[in-house]
């Protein structure tokens, strides 16, 4: 919230991720108008904003209730306006100036000279004050002091009757306004302070909103729009004159003589309004550019101003309103850094630090122990900050870490605050993945996507002012490999060498975290450069948590590292924990003079100068704060916030400041003090005694003053939220809650729609001093500054599971959409709620009701996005993905979150695409304690198959859908469930029109697995009887048990002497044992290990089928399948140490290793997986058939396999006798020609049957011609043959060997080279026909290419370059144009259609567009190994391997080769799979479908999406590069 009166500390004018815009107009002549922009204007610029710039869009109309006692005063609504100016991402300001000016004010409060300024001039002119002097009171604890009207309470107007208070109030503005205008005239006020009391609300709020803003404010961020109606009769005048006969009452100020006065004075309406349409918008318009536009309406003498003409200029005003204020806001975008990118946690807790610094009021002592303790530069122990609850120890921590920077001038230290009671997620995982992020992109090494800039001096988060070295600590680094430190561990900033890239892995185990922060902290630091670490509030995290973040901070500390840690005293088992991990930390620093250093300020404080190396850690208690620094601290806030309190009510206070020394409590003191009038009856029991107490008064308070359901239900959503609200979505809320508006329903009518206004959601706000605003992940949220207040909130409100469990489920039907899009909600009425006429008492009705909350994708997309990154991705909706899980989990809708969220795959690109792949990690892994959700194994496959992606999706998060669909094909068997996912991936594709689509997955290279790791080495192993638990003690006292279902950790138990565990001795209440006749056994058969190698442990699995098998050093298992004897598959544990142990369960092998890695594999993955069909060896060759439904694959030895495209398997095998050199099929998909060893096989395709075999052959390949008649072998040291397809009978022989040849299209002729010429010899005589030569020239043809479209014609490319084309029937020869002579190193003339591919080099593909004469280059990831046109060129896929230099990480991930599809008529780059094993050779089939084969044996095939669209016909080509100059 903006600055309020006495809360300027509190709130922070920083950039907001809302519109929020304050809406000024005359209530009674803008109704029409009003309704009008709330039903048509304002929901679609709500959308609007939040598809196209992620903000939100809120509109206060401080007149919207129909109730117009409701209506908020005027200091309420200058705050309301103040804070839309301070907050508001954009605009701020909307104004309706229509014809009727609008009746002036009541003041709420009049200083005491000027009130007395006004008595005397009304006695002066014989007026009675009487009814002033009563109804305005003195007030003394204002600064300066005044006299107000009390507001009357709901029950004192509804005694006096509304219609009374409402004469009454008029009495007394006309008194106040007789008494001005006399003051005017006597020269002792100014007309314009005159104008005060006169002016109406309209002009007041415009004076106020416009004249106080800066120039940029006005011109861009405020409209108005001012409506005249020209020859309009005159409305009320003001002192309007008695009715005929009525007499005057003495003491009253008498009409006509007033009235005169006003007009002499120009003070009336009309001259008031004629000055601010005039005279004041026109000069803001002339200084300032302020946009106003103006309507004249004449006016109709017959018919008047009537209802048709009005809303006839209402809807003109929607139509140029929504115009208008769409372009202010598109016009001054937020700063969208966090919102594009990953959730900064780094500038989250900085942002956060300032906002708790600003609250240090009391200067403390154990400041300058603090400072003691960072000062020094030998000490390796952490200082603990330990305190009870409320004494200050968050603010003295941030206000510390504000503070460091000028007490160490001679350094730039590096500081990481982290406030673990405010971060969204404080487990261990997170905590430390954010440590060892936040300290990278401090020293400048770019652990996350973009490195962290430097900071300024003030500034309390990360900084950093150079570069440091890089340290190698790449989790896919090699296994064998260690960080290479150098000589010295701290290099100077004057080091430049370069270290590998640091790449965070957002799925590192506990374990690899501790090693990671540790290499962090003892790589960086240096003397000049030290780390300062603040954690605080580490007793708030989960108590079986707090040991696991303790123990991974390294003790001792490494140089040049400062630890500062703060706990509760009443939480003693964190401080136990740090002290059993920091030895020796019983005794505070020492202060005596001996061997210290002495440091000055306000407080001086002795230091150990030289501490024994790792020895303990500084221990700093927090003591209350003196009762006079607190009294001052109140009287502080008091002046600030314009209040005082008089000498009995000082007494008082002074006596509950004795009664709690809390720091906090005086700042609760001071809201309540500051209700206090100085006719205030103050007793002992007028103020609270304790913090909690104080609390309960303040919601006391706020029910009375806003509604108890308001109140309670604001505060219950924003109490249990998980990272805070903001204002539009606590309306949103609100709105959706029953309880809340049922009490908006009045009178008989049945809204079809109804919201809470606005501007009593900003009420409330505004009177809630301890909420203050934070950004997290780029959007600005509400949140508790005390998490006492959420105690409070809790005990009061939501002390009923049930209650909490219906809040919870409220906030997640209101993030997951579910009443958006118009969806009405239904309410139920019953008597006491409204509409009495229509319900019986027996019965209730439910009323359906829009309450217009906004739509919950998990992307915002827009036609209209300012950035085609949004326009193509989506901006993430960062609010539902952090607060719907939380929801989801703690309503207990377990359906939901495992199907509906965690089973989603927008919910997991979401994620990704946010940077939040540990949370969604965590997710996939269950929270400890929940019941176990309902798809365990699906979830686990998820989970497997999404970590081994970490790396690479952090730089390429786009890629998840095609990553995860082609690891998940080949197990939907096993996982029927996981169709739905795959669904969603097919659907994406086909709705962008991008992506290839999967037609057969290859065989899976590896089975998925969920690994976890122990924090320490395995010691001792001990499995449950049903193998449900298994039990693991470690080395360093710690006892770990696993969920073998759940593959997950799900309890641990410590040592507290950290002795290692010898023996885990299971007790169970019953067990059983089974003995086996073992007399019957026979051997089946027998295995051999790996040459060299021997078993060392081995297992069956899936009934007997396969054989598990442990070799000696080696770390991989082997699986064999039984019925062949054959080893088909490895299963990789993750762990270069050889396994420990190996268990089989009833449906999962485990693995453990000596250093605690847990592997577990599903048993049917392992079987699924060695199942997937594949050849021998590695694929050669492979053929698709002109329907498409069909194709053959080669792997070089004797077999060639048919496979069904459909199926996806192999359904026929072609045995020869010979390995397999050279496949054909026939066009006419008759007959499958086969080149093996000396011997030609022609096969018939349909039957599988041999036709002939043709032997003694020295071909060394062989073609099948266009007709299908004829086939050719071609043979480089004997004759060349054509014979027939149908009897192998030969028609011809050729003497001459033509290379690279080619049959025409026509089937007369075999084109191809020899000795530099280009031959054309006919197929039925065995002749040279006709022949292209330059021997004139010397030029040598390197390639050619053949026209199918224009069969007589033959485009030739010579050594030199020249680019001929060459009748064949005519044997003319045209030169068309030269080549640049750097595409003739080594030409690939590869072709189809009119392009032609010239030159694949390094990461580059270059073609050349026959039809337009124009060369085309394209770029790929990485180095081309191989490219393939399809046959009409529409189309070129290639595969290239990433360079290691350019990613900077050799993980699997990044090794492997990437398949890209380029359209070739617009170069758009229309597919990309990260191909999960080694290619071995690529097809682009005429149906445009990309084989690829694997050097295992398999084969893969995908779609080109946007194919469909080329099939009726070449179409139209453009091109993307350059023309070629033809000489």
């Amino acid at each position: 919230m903006g600055p309020v009166e006495g809360s300027g500390q509190w709130r922070s004018a920083r950039r907001s991720s809302c519109v929020k815009i304050y809406l000024i107009s005359n209530p009674e002549d803008s109704v029409v108008e009003r309704r009008a922009l709330r039903e048509r204007v304002f929901p679609g610029l709500r959308e609007h904003c939040r598809h196209t710039l992620g903000l939100d869009l809120t509109v206060v109309d401080p007149y919207e209730s129909s109730d117009a006692g409701k209506w908020p005063d005027r200091a309420t609504r200058q705050q309301l306006i103040e804070e839309c100016r301070l907050s508001s991402s954009g605009p701020f300001l909307l104004a309706l100036v229509g014809h009727q000016y609008g009746a002036g004010c009541l003041p709420a409060r009049v200083e005491v000279a000027e009130f007395q300024l006004l008595l005397q001039a009304c006695q002066r002119a014989g007026i009675r004050t009487s009814s002033l002097e009563e109804a305005y009171l003195r007030e003394e604890n204002t600064q300066p002091p005044c006299y107000h009207a009390p507001t009357p309470t709901q029950a004192e107007q509804r005694r006096a009757g509304r219609r009374k208070m409402e004469d009454r109030d008029e009495e007394l503005l006309k008194l106040f306004q007789t008494a001005a205008s006399l003051c005017v005239q006597d020269g002792l006020m100014t007309q314009e302070r005159a104008s005060n009391y006169f002016r109406s609300e309209l002009d007041a709020d415009l004076r106020f909103a416009l004249g106080s803003g800066s120039d940029g404010d006005v011109s861009h961020r405020c409209l108005v729009y001012v409506h005249r109606i020209t020859d309009a009769p005159g409305g009320r005048k003001d002192g309007a004159a008695r009715e005929p006969g009525t007499a005057r009452e003495p003491g009253t100020p008498d009409a006509e003589p007033q009235l005169q006065l006003i007009q002499q004075l120009q003070l009336s309406e009309d001259h008031l309004m004629s000055r601010l349409r005039d005279d004041f918008l026109p000069g803001l318009v002339a200084s300032c550019q302020l946009p106003v536009y103006a309507t004249a309406t004449e006016y109709d003498r017959r018919h008047g101003y009537g209802p048709a003409r009005r809303r006839a200029y209402a809807e003109a005003l929607s139509r140029q309103l929504r115009s208008d204020l769409r372009g202010l806001i598109d016009a001054s975008p937020p700063e969208q850094e966090e919102a594009l990118g990953p959730p900064g946690d780094a500038s989250e807790h900085g942002e956060l630090c300032r906002t708790l610094s600003r609250l240090y009021d009391v200067t403390r002592p154990e400041e300058q122990e603090i400072k003691a303790y960072l000062v020094q530069r030998d000490t390796r122990r952490p200082l603990v900050v330990a305190g009870g609850p409320c004494t200050g120890k968050t603010v003295l921590l941030a206000h510390c870490a504000q503070e460091i920077r000028s007490w160490l001038p001679d350094r730039d230290p590096v500081i990481i605050p982290y406030f673990s009671n405010l971060s969204t997620n404080s487990s261990p995982k997170p905590l430390l993945s954010s440590l060892c992020r936040r300290i990278a992109r401090g020293y400048g090494d770019p652990a996350g996507p973009n490195p962290c800039p430097s900071r300024t001096p003030d500034s309390g988060g990360d900084a950093s002012s150079s570069r440091s070295p890089r340290l190698n600590l790449d989790p896919h680094r090699d296994k064998d490999s260690s960080p290479r430190l150098g000589p010295d561990p701290r290099p100077d900033q004057s080091d430049q060498r370069h270290h590998p890239d640091l790449r965070f892995d957002p799925c590192l185990s506990l374990p690899q975290l501790q090693e990671r922060l540790s290499n962090l902290l003892s790589h960086f630091p240096s003397p000049t450069r030290p780390l300062v670490l603040v954690l605080d509030g580490l007793d708030q995290i989960d108590n079986n948590r707090q040991p696991q973040i303790i123990r991974c901070l390294p003790s001792p500390l490494p140089p040049d590292v400062r630890l500062i840690l703060s706990v509760s005293s009443r939480r003693p088992r964190a401080l136990e924990a740090i002290k059993r991990h920091f030895p020796d930390c019983s005794a505070p620093p020492p202060r005596t003079s001996e061997g210290g250093v002495r440091v000055e300020g306000e407080n001086s404080a002795w230091v150990e100068s030289r501490p024994p190396a790792g020895s303990g850690c500084a221990l700093v208690e927090l003591e209350s704060a003196e009762r006079k620094q607190r009294v001052e601290m109140v009287a502080s806030l008091l002046g600030a916030s314009g209040r005082r309190v008089t000498s009995g009510q000082q007494a008082m206070v002074n006596r509950a400041l004795s009664s709690c020394s809390l720091i906090f409590y005086a700042r609760l003191l001071h809201q309540h003090i500051s209700l206090w009038s100085s006719e205030s009856e103050v007793q002992e029991s007028s103020l609270p005694d304790g913090v909690h107490s104080s609390i309960s008064a303040l919601l006391d308070h706020m029910e009375q003053k806003h509604g108890s359901s308001l109140v309670s239900r604001s505060l219950s959503y924003l109490s249990v939220s998980r990272t805070g609200l903001t204002e539009a979505e606590l309306t949103d809320l609100l709105s959706s809650d029953d309880e809340v508006l049922v009490e908006y329903i009045g009178g008989q009518a049945r809204p079809s729609r109804l919201r809470v206004p606005q501007v009593d959601v900003e009420r409330l706000l505004l009177d809630l001093r301890f909420l203050n605003r934070r950004t997290v992940a780029g959007t600005r949220v509400l949140f508790w500054v005390c998490r006492h207040f959420r105690l409070v909130v809790g005990k009061r409100y939501l002390g009923c599971a049930k209650i909490r469990k219906e809040v919870h489920s409220a906030m997640a039907d209101y993030f997951s959409g579910r009443w958006a899009f118009g969806n009405a909600k239904p309410l139920l009425i019953t008597q006491e709620s409204g509409l009495n006429d229509a319900i019986s008492d027996a019965n209730q009705m439910a009323v359906f009701i829009d309450r217009q909350p906004s739509d919950q994708p998990f992307f915002f997309k827009s036609v209209e996005a300012l950035t085609p990154a949004w326009n193509e991705v989506g901006l993430v909706n960062f609010r539902k993905i952090h607060e719907l899980p939380h929801h989801l989990k703690e309503s207990e809708r377990w359906d939901e979150m495992d199907c509906g969220l965690v089973m989603s795959l927008e919910f997991h690109q979401a994620m990704i695409q946010a940077g939040l792949l540990v949370d969604l990690v965590d997710i996939l892994e269950g929270e400890k304690g929940s019941p176990e959700l309902t798809i365990p194994r699906e979830r686990g496959l998820l989970l497997s198959t999404l970590k081994p992606l970490a790396c690479l999706l952090q730089s390429s998060p786009s890629e998840h859908s095609m990553l995860m669909e082609t690891r998940l094909l080949p197990y939907m068997r096993v996982y029927p469930k996981l169709k739905g996912y795959i669904r969603e991936i097919d659907q994406e594709r086909r709705k962008g029109g991008r992506g290839l689509g999967v037609v057969l997955c290859p065989a899976p290279s590896t089975v998925p697995s969920i690994q976890t790791r122990c924090q320490s080495c395995v010691t001792a192993l001990v499995c449950s009887t049903d193998g449900s638990y298994m039990y693991f003690g470690q080395d360093n006292g710690t006892v770990s048990i696993f969920d073998t279902k759940i593959a997950n950790a799900v309890a641990e138990c410590s040592n507290p002497n950290q002795n290692a565990i010898i023996s885990v001795i299971l007790c169970e209440d019953k067990f059983q044992m089974a003995l086996w006749d073992t007399c019957e056994w026979e051997q089946w058969d027998h295995f051999l290990a790996p040459r060299g190698k021997a078993f060392s442990y081995a297992v069956l699995a899936q009934v007997g089928r396969l054989f598990l098998a442990l070799s000696e050093t080696c770390s991989l298992i082997l699986v064999w399948k039984i019925s062949t004897g054959e080893c088909v598959l490895s299963l990789d544990p993750g762990s270069d140490t050889c396994v420990l142990t190996l268990l089989k369960m009833a449906s999962n092998i485990i693995c453990i290793t000596p250093n605690g890695c847990l592997t577990i594999w599903d048993s049917e993955l392992i079987y699924e997986a060695q199942k997937a069909p594949k050849m021998s060896s590695g694929v050669t060759e492979v053929v698709v058939d002109p329907v498409g439904e069909r194709f053959y694959s080669s792997d070089g030895s004797k077999i060639v396999w048919g496979w069904n495209l459909t199926t996806g398997t192999p359904d026929a095998n072609f045995l020869h006798d010979g390995p397999v050199e050279k496949l054909r099929l026939s066009p006419d998909n008759q007959y499958l020609v086969v080149l093996s060893g000396r011997d030609i096989y022609v096969w018939r395709r349909e039957t599988g049957q041999n036709s002939f075999r043709i032997g003694g052959s020295t071909a060394s390949d062989i073609l099948v011609t266009p007709n299908s008649n004829f086939g050719v072998s071609l043979s480089e040291r004997g004759l060349s043959r054509v014979w027939k397809l149908a009897n192998a009978g030969v028609v011809c022989n050729i003497n001459l060997y033509l290379a690279d040849a080619k049959v025409s299209p026509e089937s007369t002729f075999l084109i191809g080279c020899h000795h530099g010429d280009l031959l054309a010899v006919s197929l039925w005589s065995g002749s040279v026909s006709k022949r292209f030569s330059r021997a004139e020239s010397s030029e040598c043809v390197v390639a050619f290419h053949m026209l199918p479209e224009d069969p007589d014609f033959v485009v030739v490319l010579a050594a030199s370059g020249g680019v001929y084309t060459w009748k064949v029937t005519e044997e003319t020869v045209c030169r068309q144009f030269q080549l640049p002579y750097t595409l003739l190193q080594g030409p690939q003339m590869a072709s189809a259609g009119n392009f032609v591919l010239l030159l694949t080099e390094n990461d580059a593909m270059t073609l050349f567009d026959l039809s337009s004469n124009r060369l085309c280059s394209t770029k790929v990831e990485g180095c081309v190994f191989k490219a393939c046109l399809d046959k009409n060129g529409y189309y070129v896929a290639c595969i290239s391997y990433p360079s290691i230099l350019g990613n900077g990480c050799l993980c699997d991930a990044h090794a492997k080769g990437v398949l890209t599809v380029t359209r070739l008529t617009d170069g758009e780059r229309v597919g990309k799979v990260r191909l999960s094993k080694t290619p071995s050779t690529l097809l682009v089939s005429e149906q445009l479908c990309v084989f690829v084969g694997f050097q295992d044996g398999s084969v893969a095939a995908y779609s080109i999406p946007d194919a469909d669209i080329y099939r009726g016909g070449p179409g139209r080509y453009s091109t993307f590069g350059e023309q070629v100059i033809i000489p």
